[in-house]
């Protein structure tokens, strides 16, 4: 077996309505970088394992490359699809997609991803056929909200998710996660539009995995690199690329809008080598928002 696991696309027979564009992006009108810190750190307080260790978010920028996982490529030919099928309405957002996504020619490419990934938290429950479960409410269904035993959110994953699928490029994501009884769960899902390949008409949206295009729980059939080795949940989007101002503009964005929860000890937050916590948080405000005063 690869290191790919096997993993494939999975695109079902479009047997419904058919869609061009993105429910979700209609209830999504913040800038990208704001809804994305709001969404994720606010989704891992929720989930908040005890109070005795702050949360810990980590804002990670990694590659995945077509010669360990040449299928996960394919989706190319899936985005592809999408201009044969809709022509020149679906070439204003799936043009420039095809223009960036690389082929699978055998030669060694790779597609650079953000990672957003949690520590002491619970992580996202998942139970084939439970609606109720977080891993579920994130991955297969949209404006659905979900509470843990104890009454408390667990993230609701409802239209905030958006801000995960909006800002990949290619609007697709990889979920990882191990709930706090030590159980995993996988999949990676894409948004793109009705579409025809091989001539068949296939749905909009499509999962990556090898389980017939449902989350993998088995730990061992995880691809290595997206398997989680402790609770907590790893969001991987796809085809974002650090640039220059990476750091400063997520670290501004975690400062403007936590940091009290920083303050109070309940948060602390990585970009890559980086970290932000109670102790250093008086000399990050200062560096990032040095006009302000204290009043």
């Amino acid at each position: 077996m690869s290191r790919e696991k096997d993993c494939k696309w999975h695109f079902g027979k479009e047997t419904g309505r058919e869609q061009l564009s993105d429910p979700m992006s209609e209830h999504f009108k913040d800038d990208l970088y704001t809804s994305l810190i709001r969404e994720s750190i606010q989704n891992s307080l929720d989930a908040a394992n005890g109070e005795e260790e702050p949360v810990r978010v980590e804002f990670l920028y990694k590659q995945i490359n077509s010669r360990d996982f040449p299928n996960f490529f394919d989706l190319r030919n899936h985005i592809n699809g999408c201009i044969d099928y809709y022509g020149d309405d679906a070439m204003k957002v799936y043009k420039p997609m095809l223009d960036g996504f690389p082929e699978n020619d055998g030669i060694r490419k790779a597609i650079p991803y953000l990672r957003v990934a949690d520590y002491n938290t619970k992580g996202m429950t998942y139970s084939e056929g439970d609606t109720k479960s977080t891993f579920y409410a994130f991955v297969r269904a949209i404006g659905v909200t979900v509470k843990d035993d104890s009454g408390s959110k667990g993230g609701s994953f409802g239209y905030g998710k958006a801000a995960y699928y909006k800002m990949s490029p290619y609007s697709t994501v990889f979920i990882s996660t191990m709930d706090a009884n030590g159980h995993r769960s996988f999949e990676c899902a894409s948004v793109l539009s009705t579409h025809k390949l091989n001539e068949e008409v296939l749905t909009s949206v499509g999962y990556y995995d090898n389980n017939n295009g449902k989350p993998i729980t088995n730990g061992d059939d995880i691809p290595v690199p997206f398997r989680r080795d402790e609770p907590g949940s790893n969001i991987d989007i796809i085809g974002i690329e650090k640039e220059s101002n990476s750091v400063d503009s997520i670290f501004t964005e975690v400062i403007r809008n936590f940091w009290m929860a920083i303050y109070d000890g309940i948060l602390e937050v990585k970009v890559e080598e980086e970290l932000l916590n109670k102790e250093n948080l008086f000399t990050l405000m200062k560096r990032y928002f040095p006009k302000m005063a204290d009043n």
